[in-house]
């Protein structure tokens, strides 16, 4: 039993978002990944998908098409942070090698093509992840997992699942 459901190394938020929990906070150290996420639950799910259709129309996304993602993707690096649209980050993920997501240490994302698309399990997926996220007390911090301590009461579960480069 627990009141608070702490992810300390969010990523993608596979675990987190499936916690039944009064509070969840999720936190990557990566403060695009957070954005990311959070993206979700700030965003019009309609608007959210067009967004990502328009996005995949304009740069030509498709399978394996080496391209138009290295165009996207080096788009995406070309912006300043704070002009970094998460919903651009999401869509080139998902043409992206196992639609996994990766940095450089100049926060650059730096994963290569690969064989995956937008499709309707897909977009399945989303929609679902975009109503859980909705409806789920979530906060959102970037913060080195050690600063969460004081988010810790009694009654918390702290789920750590570092990342294999710690």
């Amino acid at each position: 039993e627990y009141h608070t459901f702490i992810d300390a190394f969010g990523g993608g938020f596979n675990v987190g978002i499936n916690i039944e929990a009064e509070e969840v906070i999720y936190n990557d150290l990566n403060y695009l990944v957070t954005e990311l996420i959070r993206s979700f639950r700030d965003y019009d799910t309609y608007e959210y998908i067009l967004y990502v259709k328009r996005t995949i129309k304009r740069f030509g996304l498709e399978k394996s098409n080496v391209e138009a993602y290295c165009e996207a993707r080096n788009y995406y690096n070309s912006l300043s942070s704070e002009k970094r649209d998460p919903r651009l980050l999401f869509t080139i993920i998902l043409y992206g090698f196992q639609q996994q997501i990766r940095f450089n240490s100049q926060h650059d994302f730096n994963n290569p093509v690969g064989m995956r698309w937008f499709n309707d399990k897909i977009l399945e997926k989303m929609i679902s992840f975009s109503r859980r996220i909705k409806e789920t007390s979530i906060e959102f911090y970037s913060l080195n997992y050690r600063e969460l301590r004081n988010k810790m009461m009694p009654w918390t579960f702290v789920y750590f699942d570092p990342p294999c480069n710690m």
